[in-house]
């Protein structure tokens, strides 16, 4: 009778799976490796999704010729800039084909390709009125014009009441009648004096009233002054500037930019209170729909936008400032950041880059 122990048992086992497991890889049963995880952000022009729902852009389609060079295989996965740097910071994704300022803070955290393209930031803000007529018509529309004016006609109301009581019995002649028609008339005085029209045809004649008067006239002359300078400096600023024409215009005004970005970061340092938004075009549209002074981000960004979705509605600094390099971002100790930086180099130097460049970033 055949007896086979346990530990024979055991030991024919083991030598069964370390067979399998040495032969495997000459076998061909070794694990496919898995695409590459490419992050992409909405940022025209270098990374977006097209009318078709492809993406494209000058960083995607870069990477898809380093891919085509390195037969790579890869999937993209759309995130916001936070999302997609919190990304290749946990190794969730493996390259960042987006807008992607090279910084020191995220050098601690990720790699970077080689830079193929160097820019700045910038600021898109509503265009200066084109005339006199324009800024005057837009400022009668404005809520602190109408409050303004509000007020106006409630100190009148005010001082005309007061001249009434002062009035009506010593006087009725030229302030009596109903409540109505006496309150009415010390309106119509108040108006012209405070004018200094002063038609005659009402007039105060008791103590009181004279000093009412008096009072009235010289307190007159300053809300007149205050008043037209006010609505003079107003009309003169919106027709030959906009509201932001430098960056030190950002102070005290109402700014956006993308939470999570290297604009961001630049507002936060130099003490700019801001806004974060989830994406570029989120930001302009609150720009030009009044609820924003001034949108920062890159400035190819924004002049991507301005030109795509935005023409006549709003215009970009000419001057840039906070000069930034563009690259690759790939998760830290990438085994892959070597061939990609030679094939990039290949690709920026070839003849077919400028023509690239002009299609997603004009002329």
């Amino acid at each position: 009778m055949l007896r086979i122990s346990l530990s024979g048992v055991k030991r024919w086992i083991n030598a069964v799976l370390l067979t399998v497991f040495f032969a495997a890889p000459a076998m061909g049963w070794a694990e496919e490796p898995r695409p590459l995880i490419v992050g992409v952000t909405p940022s025209p022009p270098f990374s977006y999704e097209g009318a078709d729902g492809e993406w494209t852009g000058l960083t995607v389609e870069l990477w898809r010729r380093i891919a085509d060079r390195l037969d790579l295989e890869y999937t993209l996965q759309p995130y916001t800039v936070r999302e997609l740097l919190a990304a290749l910071r946990a190794g969730e994704a493996d390259v960042g084909a987006a807008a992607l300022v090279v910084t020191a803070e995220r050098e601690r955290f990720m790699d970077f390709s080689h830079s193929f393209y160097s820019g700045g930031l910038s600021v898109a803000t509503k265009p200066a009125v084109g005339s006199v007529g324009q800024a005057i018509l837009q400022s009668l529309f404005t809520w602190p014009f109408l409050i303004a004016v509000g007020a106006l006609l409630a100190g009148l109301m005010a001082v005309g009441f007061i001249i009434w009581l002062a009035e009506r019995q010593r006087n009725p002649e030229h302030f009596g009648g109903s409540v109505a028609e006496g309150v009415g008339s010390g309106f119509w005085w108040s108006a012209v004096t405070m004018t200094t029209v002063g038609y005659g045809d009402k007039y105060p004649i008791s103590r009181l009233g004279k000093v009412i008067g008096f009072v009235w006239m010289f307190s007159s002359l300053l809300l007149v002054s205050v008043f037209t300078g006010a609505v003079a400096s107003s009309l003169t600023v919106s027709t030959i500037t906009p509201r932001i024409s430098s960056f030190s215009d950002l102070y005290g005004a109402r700014v956006g930019t993308v939470a999570g970005s290297q604009a961001e970061a630049f507002l936060r340092s130099e003490g700019v209170a801001h806004v974060g938004f989830p994406d570029t075009e989120a930001g302009m549209r609150a720009v030009a729909e009044g609820r924003l002074d001034g949108f920062v981000n890159d400035a190819a960004l924004l002049r991507h936008l301005v030109r795509e979705t935005f023409p006549g509605r709003l215009v970009v600094l000419e001057n840039d400032f906070q000069p930034g390099f563009y690259a690759l971002g790939l998760s830290a100790g990438s085994p892959l950041l070597t061939e990609i930086n030679l094939a990039l180099l290949e690709i920026t130097q070839s003849a077919e880059w400028p023509s690239l460049q002009r299609r997603f970033l004009g002329q």
